[in-house]
């Protein structure tokens, strides 16, 4: 599993001749933009052309792409709400699809927020948190046999990098960070795989006859299969590279108690953050884990302890 670093009318949307054929990704943004425009309730056309512009001219102003994707979201009297919702879903599958964009986007996004247009309308990113509500809280690791594994696990991976980075130029900051203590307590404050009862399962059987035991296998991977660290860690790790000092100076109560493992008081501490910092080592030593995600966790423990150490 290799998860790539996030560095640093319709026809005349989705087509331009005049764009270098030879450009590095080129074609999977084409087949993003032409994506767009052809769904059932695709984005306005200002939008499309915002992200071609982002996408395909480097030398496009970011403000001119920012201001262009809320053309036709930012109403005509402050008094009138901002209709944008439109923008996010093909920004964040923007984000999952292409980790080489991602400053890009994160830059996008800064300017986006910044715009004086409308009175400032876009200062508080109108439907920005439900997006990340979404992002945060309906996702799960998929379980081995799911196809498009290493591609989820990717988007999860480039999407906690952007918020990460997100976080580290101060929009949404303490917000993201309370998310970012959340992945946190989920990955490294859990362990369902050292559970063996599961009466959620096992009222199914008397029910499914002979086909409880397929699906109580599956469930069983779906719900504590170690290896699903292996999608949650380089993930969550991202966090403690980008924004490591800033998680370390939290304090205060946090938006989730998992009360699992940790069994420690209750909110930010570096108590927490130590153990934290020893269960990264832990997952260093798992043998059922892939070679990367133990290199990850080893380096996130490293780090963390640089940290703590220097302060």
């Amino acid at each position: 599993m290799i998860y790539h670093s996030a560095s640093d009318s319709c026809s005349s949307i989705c087509a331009d001749s005049t764009r270098d054929p030879s450009a590095p990704n080129l074609e999977r943004y084409e087949a993003f933009l032409a994506s767009l425009a052809q769904r059932e309730y695709p984005p306005e056309p200002d939008v499309i052309l915002a992200f071609r512009k982002l996408l395909t001219e480097p030398s496009v102003s970011l403000v001119e792409a920012a201001r262009l994707a809320v053309a036709s979201s930012i109403p005509d009297s402050p008094d009138l709400p901002v209709s944008n919702m439109t923008l996010w879903i093909p920004f964040g599958e923007a984000i999952e699809q292409f980790p080489e964009m991602n400053d890009r986007l994160v830059d996008f996004l800064v300017a986006l927020q910044q715009l004086p247009d409308g009175n400032g309308a876009m200062h508080e990113l109108p439907y920005f948190r439900e997006y990340c509500n979404e992002f945060w809280l309906f996702y799960q690791d998929p379980p081995r046999s799911e196809p498009d594994l290493a591609k989820k696990r990717q988007a999860w991976f480039n999407m906690n990098t952007f918020m990460a980075k997100l976080a580290a130029r101060g929009v949404r900051t303490e917000s993201l960070l309370q998310h970012a203590g959340r992945l946190l307590q989920n990955a490294l404050e859990t362990a369902p795989w050292e559970e063996y009862h599961f009466p959620e399962i096992e009222e199914a059987e008397e029910d499914m006859g002979d086909e409880y035991e397929e699906y109580r296998d599956r469930e069983l991977e779906r719900l504590c299969d170690i290896r699903h660290l292996n999608g949650t860690i380089p993930a969550v790790a991202q966090w403690i590279k980008i924004q490591g000092r800033a998680l370390y100076e939290m304090a205060g109560p946090m938006d989730l108690e998992r009360e699992e493992l940790w069994d420690g008081p209750p909110g930010w501490s570096k108590e927490r953050w130590e153990f934290w910092r020893q269960r990264f080592e832990w997952v260093a030593s798992v043998t059922a884990l892939d070679r990367r995600t133990k290199n990850i966790a080893r380096e996130a423990a490293e780090e963390m302890a640089r940290i703590s150490g220097d302060a």
